[in-house]
């Protein structure tokens, strides 16, 4: 049976997606952060045949998301990841010494697609689908301090601001091999010694 994982899964966009799949005929791996909504979204997709899972994961913390792929990677052959996770912040908040949304936004699914490569590799024909919103032409575009202080950007090994590592670049054919591996290679090794 093809796999599907869709993270923030259990409503609205990434719910009907997962349900979209199911109805497809994949088994789908529904990930979230809440306990509760995630057995109900479970539920939704659940039907003769199909085979839907809930996986808890804050995808805001790079850790989380790390063991997320080991869990996800170590059952075999993955078809399609749907990287729906996103965020906004009215204030500045800083997850792991990095901005929140850069976080949740952009690291955290190049990450997650970086580690799934092998995984997605092995059930090709496969896909990588990157969600986003309209709402992020509302948000303030401020890259002063995107990485941990004293850190270096992946992508040009210096303190300038790595903006340009979006989902939609590090997942794109050139852009994986490019920004999206330098990038998850510096986040999957962490934060620079202080």
């Amino acid at each position: 049976m093809r796999r599907a994982a869709v993270t923030a899964g259990t409503g609205g966009t990434g719910l009907e997606t997962a349900v979209g799949l199911a109805k497809a005929g994949y088994a789908v791996t529904v990930v979230g952060r809440n306990a509760e909504r995630g057995p109900q979204a479970v539920e939704r997709l659940n039907g003769p045949g199909e085979s839907a899972r809930f996986l808890q994961a804050d995808l805001g913390s790079l850790d989380e998301v790390r063991e997320l792929a080991a869990r996800i990677a170590a059952e075999g052959e993955l078809t399609v990841l749907v990287n729906n996770i996103g965020a906004m912040f009215a204030d500045r908040t800083d997850l792991g010494g990095a901005e929140a949304s850069f976080v949740v936004n952009h690291l955290s699914p190049a990450l997650l697609t970086e580690l799934l490569l092998p995984a997605l590799r092995a059930g090709a024909p496969s896909r990588v689908v990157n969600v986003t919103t309209g709402a992020v032409t509302l948000a303030k575009k401020v890259f002063d301090q995107v990485e941990p202080p004293g850190g270096t950007t992946a992508s040009t090994g210096t303190d300038a601001p790595s903006s340009r590592t979006s989902p939609t670049h590090s997942t794109s054919r050139s852009g994986s091999r490019e920004a999206g591996c330098r990038c998850s290679r510096r986040i999957r090794e962490g934060p620079p010694p202080t």
